[in-house]
Order: C-alpha cells, then sequence, then structure tokens
C-alpha cells in the first residue's frame, strides 16, 4: 500500500472536511450599440418605465434575463448503499464499543454533493457506536452513518507473532504492516510497509523514516491480514491491456471494494488475481509489482523488512514495494 500522496492520504487531520468549488455566476448580457445610444434606452430608465408592473413582468423582459447558472444534481445515497455498485449488508458483526476500521463517508458525500462521479477516501479508526440496519454510527470526531458494508471489525483479544502481516493504524488511517516485535503479542511493534519506503518524514525519534521505525500498536487497534481478499491485501484487476493494483478493504460476495488505481471503487472479483499476502520470494525473482498503481515487470535485487527491492525491467528508478503488492511473472497473464 504505497502512500507517497495518498488515498491508501496521510494528512488525516484535514480529511474530516472538503471544500467546495464555487461556480461563477454568468455575466449579464451586454447592451447592443443601438440601444445604448437611443432615445428609447434612456427611457427606459425614466420613473414611469421603471414603476410599470406590466414592463417588468413582460414576456420580452423576462426572456432578456441571463439564465441562472445550473446546479450539480444532488444525489443522496440510499441507507447503506456505496456510490457504486456493492453489496448492501444488512447487519456489521462489529459491537458497539469495539474498534474498527471504516470508510470516510464524509468524502463520498462532499463529492456527491459537488456532482463528482469519481470518488477517494481514507480508511479510518475509529470507535463502534451503535450497529443499526444497513448503516451504523462509528464514532471518530462525533459520529458518522456508515454503510455496515463499509465497516471492518477488529476482534478484541488479537495476538501476534514476528512476521506477521497486519492492518494498523498511522496517522487515524489504515495502513500494511508486519510485526517485527512481539515481545508483547497484543501491542506488537510493526513497520508499516504500507507507507513509501524513503517517506522524508521522521518518526518519533527525529532521525528514522516513518516507513521504516517500529511503531508500537495498541491492542485492539489493528487486525490480522492472512488470505487473499481479506481487508489490507491485494489484487491486480485487468483494465485494458494492463494490470491494475486493488488496495483492498472489503469483499461481499463477487465484488471487491477499495482503492482501484487512484480511486475509490468496486470491481469484479472474477476479473481480479489475488497478490500473495505473504511471499517467499527470492533475490533473482523475476516479478509483477505495482509502478505508479500499474503492475510492471521487474526483478527482486533485496529482501527488506516487509519489502522488496524491484529493479524495473523499463529502467525506472529501483523501488522498495511491500508484501502483498508482488506477485510471479507468471501469476499475471499478458
Amino acid at each position: 500500500m504505497k502512500k507517497t500522496v495518498s488515498m491508501f492520504a496521510l494528512a488525516i487531520l484535514a480529511t474530516l472536511g472538503v471544500t467546495g468549488c464555487k461556480k461563477k455566476k454568468d455575466k449579464e448580457p451586454a447592451p447592443t450599440a443601438s440601444a445604448s445610444g437611443s432615445p428609447s434606452a434612456s427611457a427606459s430608465a425614466s420613473p414611469s418605465a421603471s414603476a410599470s408592473p406590466s414592463d417588468s413582468a413582460s414576456p420580452s423582459a423576462s426572456a432578456s434575463a441571463s439564465p441562472a447558472p445550473s446546479e450539480p444534481p444532488k444525489v443522496t445515497l440510499a441507507p447503506g448503499a456505496m456510490p457504486f455498485e456493492f453489496p448492501i449488508e444488512d447487519k456489521t458483526e462489529a459491537l458497539a464499543g469495539e474498534k474498527v476500521f471504516y470508510v470516510n463517508m464524509k468524502l463520498i458525500n462532499n463529492a456527491l454533493a459537488e456532482g463528482k462521479t469519481e470518488f477517494s477516501t481514507q480508511f479510518l479508526l475509529g470507535t463502534m457506536g451503535t450497529p443499526g440496519d444497513k448503516q451504523s454510527g462509528v464514532k471518530f470526531v462525533g459520529e458518522d452513518m456508515v454503510p455496515n458494508s463499509g465497516i471492518v471489525r477488529i476482534p478484541p483479544g488479537q495476538t501476534a507473532k514476528k512476521g506477521d502481516i497486519i492492518i494498523g493504524e498511522w496517522g487515524a488511517s489504515m495502513f500494511r504492516g508486519i510485526v517485527v516485535d512481539a515481545k508483547d503479542p497484543k501491542a506488537p511493534k510493526v513497520v508499516f510497509i504500507g507507507l513509501s519506503y524513503d517517506n522524508p518524514a521522521k518518526a518519533d525519534d527525529g532521525k528514522t523514516g516513518i516507513g521504516q521505525f517500529a511503531f508500537q500498536l495498541k491492542e485492539g487497534e489493528w487486525n490480522h491480514v492472512e488470505n487473499p481478499y481479506d481487508p489490507g491485501s491485494s489484487c491486480a484487476y485487468k483494465v485494458g491491456n494492463d494490470w491494475k493494483r486493488v488496495e483492498i478493504f472489503r469483499t461481499i460476495g463477487d465484488r471487491v471494494m477499495g482503492e482501484v488505481f487512484v480511486n475509490f471503487n468496486a470491481v469484479n472479483k472474477a476479473d481480479c488475481i489475488a497478490l500473495p499476502v505473504k511471499p517467499t520470494y527470492k533475490v533473482g525473482t523475476a516479478v509483477w509489482a505495482p509502478w505508479v498503481g500499474t503492475m510492471k515487470k521487474g526483478k527482486i535485487t533485496k529482501v527488506d523488512t516487509g519489502r522488496y527491492n524491484i529493479k524495473w525491467d523499463s529502467g525506472f528508478d529501483d523501488e522498495m514495494v511491500a508484501f502483498g503488492d508482488v506477485i510471479e511473472l507468471s501469476g499475471l497473464p499478458e
């Protein structure tokens, strides 16, 4: 889950409101030269003319008025619905008071209000409020109503061991990580491999980049990623002649929802190929890996903590790519 910009994006404190774009009003039509110079034009400004109700209400007067600027259609989602085709979930497994990851619907609703048809969002860490029918309240800053299909329960009491792949919270958002210290198995230390390896931002020690630092997780605020199509895993989705990486948030039935290339969307599971959650490839293995969201060919030159260094066949600069985003060359048909 590489987040050099982001959706998986890191500026979470700015996500709770989106500034709308105001539409400029159409200019009034300019008067014609003959009207501006004629006696009748000056008469139109006389008290008798301005006082005439028949003049102001006449068809000819209304026809000359500039049409009001059109507003984008207001779209309101049905309870439990996403802005694209994805199953509505009647009930959620999450219980009141449990921690959950959830879709930031504020960004979705703001985009809909602006008439947009493409969406970006974030997957936040929150606390389950009141579970409901088709949608439920989730507490973060206030309480938001979220489709049940947009909620991932975090079962309490989970334990981890070194090398496990998990999803945890960094900057209030969900990122993939690898456990590097499980002395406290309920609150392990992880390196967030979903962050860019060479992200220049520094961790709390003031020296180590956030993409390489071992963060201590809090008990009950992380989840295992073990199987294909689990929340936090990835798949490749065929678009034309290319394979695009999908960072998965939920899979229900035959639909996969997550960050599809650069947009929040859902695709058919039948059109996807799951990427191994915890691959065991060696140095020298030819692989597919995402370069700016599109799967490209390369070769593994180094195995690091939860990442592979990829030397791209196309000559791009080498890049560290997370476990879960790489598949051997034979894994994707061309």
